[in-house]
């Protein structure tokens, strides 16, 4: 029995979902039936948008009697889950209602490598990017796929007496034993999380001391019976979360560094420097060698003696000599460093063939054979920045490298300042998951030394090595060692290029806790009542109701949680003890201050000091790069899509951000010369309804013009102050981050290019765009606000809607408008405009609607409309349901390729643009509900 859809809108993320239609309905209808007029205050608005909310409410209530509802929230966004109630081994008759919300924004979670895209896309080959379409945020449209049992049990290969089993409550064979067990199943949960933690925490307990925890817990019970020998191999048998494992000794210094919000800094920061491309990107470090130190490994001898071992002649000079290494991302090894240890270069240290045949070699020497702050310099000057000079001087280089104390001498950073060398440093004691020259590089290398240590030993019967032998063995071992194809393996495995911040994340070095799982029902069969089982089972003859038996269940595992806190509080205790009896007095302790932020600091002061050194000021390229960007409230819906640039030097959690904010934060950073473009590489900027200030920070110069976070707090549809609250909270942005918050910039708006921007009455988001309008106006900015009084937040999402056709033809002006006040527009690349269509249709093969509508309907007739306007070419692609025939989404996706900045602006301002934007599919019961953009989360 298939479950035909029903409709939900929700005013705002943070309210419940209502019942809009039982038998399939266009929110557009819904909606459109009020028919809000352009001039309407704000309140008119707000009172007919709440009594179109309680009238549907009212006409159409959820069906209690086949339906189970349940509340909740996560991430700060109230929800509400509906369940069939089961009637018998069918799903139920009638519906089950589908959950959708509008927002506008595109506040989404993504993954971390999709960050940046849009300034990665400017910097290296957009010359324009076009972008423009609002976003439907909707919830996965099917919550319950009802089947019978017996096709559900045939279709995925379970015995029906199984699954009926199942449905009924019966526990599978794993678990149905539990109360046979020593420990409740609470307990050994609990105990099963504290292995986890301890194991993140880099101090993996044995077998042993589980089972001392175990035996601890037991007799707190009254339970002295020693456990079975095999009982912590058991333990480890019933929990698959947990496995016997070769613990293996690691500094704890490392341990406690690798950590993925270490990692994730990390990557942020070089995001930042990810326009600087891959051939100019570097990684430099000191690696050291004994001269003397060959390698152990299989010999053939005498089968009479010794079996196993034999012993070996070697030299065993302890002397220690240092190599700085740099290499490329693309697999290129600059001419090394070496440094001695001596007081003073002799002659003799070089063979004259060696000479001849590495001319670019550097050798220097120091007391300890160590680098110094005036050997880092000196290695910069002499070997980094001439073997790395770009044709053209201002082109920027990156140079990443560990914190060591001669990579944050002054001297060593303001003389790459001053050659335009960014520097980025690792986190302290990450080498080994992050750097490429550790994973690619020097193991091979050094295992190549020694191997010809010990072939030089085998042949010269211990001759000593010197300093002659050890540089010839050395330039052979580098062959091997700092092989192209090394190199590059070294940056991949690190993720920095290709870039993948999973690649370190996976590491086995990085240890991640996971989360808990819900613990399992506990019964038990003893009779007193120190456990959890020990309560159930007191009460279970005299408790005949739910809720009485739930409250037992709960007390029971109450009790269980609590008798393994105390045991493993009183061994954390006891440990700490030892330990506080054993320390010594602490000693005093510098404060490491991270050397990223160091560089950052020294660059700002010398920025104040020369405002245009001539190192930094970018040649203006041969083919000029023209870049549009034309933003809604909303991200692109192409796959690459473009993500707001960041700053980063803060671990937060991935993000993609809403178009207006994107558009003028990239045109922002554009204008005060912080990417690789030229300053007037950004035209103009469209913004429809953009974020400008946090909410919890108005600038008090502001405070009588911005009053739309107190006048549109509650009861505003689509948004409210909450639901924009909790899109920031998701971010973990700062209130006072300029780079997100451009409004807070008042000295950049002047700099900015021409600027066209929308806003709404009905909008908290409604005094950003109106003061950043003004005050880019008053600083001689080029701007154009159009403004929608009464009406909420990205309100265009209803295309029936006569305010709808309105706003596209004013919108279509003012791109129009705005695109006129490029002076020259010089394109090598087509402007694409993305879009997506995504249709949600019933799982229902009878049902009489054509998935193909817009392949069939809607492309032909942009072709036709558009095709003598400059449309280059388009291309569509087809999703179909997954392969196991689950129902998801149908999408159709497309991208429009045009052939100039002229076709654009002339197709978009013929009178057949709003034909082509506003065609939508014919609806009837059975029909999908078709929703313009891209399907962004999914339950």
């Amino acid at each position: 029995m298939s479950i035909a859809p029903s409709w939900l809108q929700a005013s705002h993320v943070g309210s419940q979902y209502q019942t809009l239609a039982a038998d399939g309905f266009k929110a557009e209808e819904a909606m459109g039936g009020v028919r809000p007029v352009l001039k309407g205050s704000a309140d008119e608005m707000r009172a007919q948008f709440a009594g179109l909310e309680e009238s549907l409410a009212a006409l159409y209530p959820p069906p209690s009697d086949a339906v189970l509802t349940q509340d909740g929230t996560r991430e700060g966004i109230k929800y509400r889950v509906y369940t069939p109630r089961r009637q018998g081994d069918m799903a139920p008759e009638g519906q089950l209602p589908v959950g959708v919300f509008f927002h506008g924004g595109g506040f989404v979670l993504g993954d971390l490598d999709t960050e940046d895209g849009l300034c990665r896309a400017i910097a290296e080959n957009v010359n324009a990017v076009l972008v423009k379409s609002p976003t439907l945020v909707m919830a996965h449209p099917w919550l319950w796929n009802g089947v019978a049992v017996r096709t559900a049990a045939t279709r995925h290969g379970v015995p029906r007496g199984t699954l009926r089993a199942r449905l009924n409550g019966a526990q599978p064979q794993r678990t149905a034993h539990d109360d046979q067990q020593r420990l409740t199943a609470n307990q050994e949960e609990h105990l099963k999380q504290w292995i986890l933690r301890q194991e993140a925490l880099g101090y993996a307990p044995t077998h042993a001391q589980v089972r001392a925890i175990a035996s601890s817990v037991l007799k707190q019970q009254g339970d002295h019976k020693p456990l079975g020998k095999k009982w912590s191999s058991h333990f480890v048998e019933r929990h698959l979360a947990v496995k016997t494992k070769l613990g293996r000794r690691t500094d704890w210094k490392r341990i406690n560094a690798a950590t993925p919000d270490n990692i994730r800094h990390l990557f942020n920061l070089y995001e930042t420097v990810s326009w600087i491309p891959p051939r100019r990107r570097y990684n430099a470090d000191e690696g050291g060698i004994m001269e003397g130190q060959g390698i152990n490994g299989l010999v053939i001898g005498s089968s009479q003696e010794n079996p196993n071992t034999v012993p070996v002649k070697t030299i065993n000079a302890r002397t220690w000599t240092s190599i700085v290494e740099c290499i490329s991302a693309l697999g290129v090894a600059l001419n090394p460093l070496v440094i001695f240890k001596a007081k003073s270069i002799q002659e003799q240290w070089f063979k004259k063939d060696f000479l001849a045949k590495h001319p670019g070699w550097h050798v220097t020497f120091s007391e300890n054979g160590w680098t110094s702050n005036d050997i880092a310099v000196e290695w910069l000057g002499k070997v980094f920045l001439p073997q790395t000079q770009p044709e053209d001087p201002a082109d920027g280089r990156l140079l990443i490298v560990d914190g060591h104390g001669s990579h944050t001498s002054d001297e060593f950073m303001t003389m790459c300042y001053l050659n335009n060398v960014h520097l980025l440093f690792f986190p302290a004691h990450t080498s080994h998951v992050l750097q490429p020259l550790d994973l690619g590089c020097f193991s091979s290398l050094k295992t190549a030394y020694r191997r010809l240590i010990g072939e030089h030993t085998a042949l010269t019967d211990t001759t000593k090595v010197g300093k002659a032998n050890f540089l010839e063995f050395y330039a052979k071992a580098r062959e091997i060692g700092l092989r192209k194809e090394n190199v590059q393996s070294g940056w991949k495995a690190t993720g920095l290029y290709p870039k993948s911040v999973a690649k370190p994340l996976n590491s086995r070095w990085v240890v991640v806790a996971k989360r808990p799982a819900i613990p399992l029902r506990v019964t038990s069969d003893i009779s007193t009542p120190k456990r959890g089982g020990d309560v159930v089972k007191l009460f279970a003859e005299k408790s005949g109701s739910p809720t009485s038996r739930l409250s037992i269940r709960k007390a029971a595992a109450a009790l269980d949680k609590v008798a393994m806190e105390v045991i493993l509080r009183d061994r954390e205790i006891e440990r700490l003890r030892v330990q506080l009896a054993q320390a010594k007095p602490a000693k005093r302790r510098k404060i490491v201050q991270d050397p990223n932020e160091r560089f950052a600091s020294l660059a700002q002061i010398l920025a104040q000091a020369n405002r245009e050194p001539q190192q930094r000021v970018r040649k203006a390229r041969n083919a000029v790069q023209e870049v549009i960007i034309v933003e809604g409230e909303s991200s692109s819906e192409s796959e690459e899509e473009p993500a707001l640039a960041r700053r980063s030097a803060r671990n937060r959690r991935p993000t993609k951000y809403s178009g207006g904010a994107l558009a003028l934060a990239v045109a922002r950073k554009v204008r005060l010369r912080h990417t690789a473009l030229s300053q007037d590489a950004i035209k103009c900027v469209v913004a429809f309804n953009p974020v400008v200030f946090h909410t919890g920070n108005v600038p008090e110069q502001y405070s009588s013009q911005h009053t739309a976070f107190k006048e549109n707090k509650e009861n505003t549809p689509v948004i409210d102050l909450e639901t924009l609250t909790s899109f920031y909270n998701l971010c973990n942005l700062k209130t006072d981050d300029a780079d997100y918050f451009v409004g807070l910039d008042q000295a950049s708006h002047q700099l900015f290019p021409p600027l066209y921007i929308v806003t709404c009455g009905l909008d908290p988001l409604r005094d950003d765009g109106k003061v950043l309008a003004e005050s880019m106006e008053s600083r001689g900015v080029p701007v154009r606000r159009d403004h929608y009084d009464g009406l909420p937040h990205c309100f265009w999402v209803v295309p029936t809607l006569p305010e709808s056709v309105e706003f596209l033809k004013n919108a279509i002006q003012g791109v129009t408008w705005v695109m006129d006040k490029i002076t020259s527009v010089h394109l090598t690349h087509p402007i694409i405009m993305p879009a997506t269509v995504t249709i949600l249709y019933p799982n229902d093969a009878d049902a009489d609607y054509d998935l193909d509508y817009y392949v069939k309907h809607h492309m032909p007739l942009l072709g036709k409309l558009w095709g003598t306007k400059g449309l280059k070419s388009w291309t569509a692609t087809k999703y179909a349901p997954d392969a196991d025939g689950s129902p998801h989404p149908y999408a159709f996706g497309c991208s429009i390729a045009w052939e100039t900045a002229d076709a654009i602006k002339a197709a978009f301002s013929g009178p057949e643009a709003g034909k082509v934007m506003a065609d939508v599919a014919k609806f009837s019961n059975k029909q999908p509900i078709m929703l313009f953009g891209k399907q962004l989360a999914e339950s």
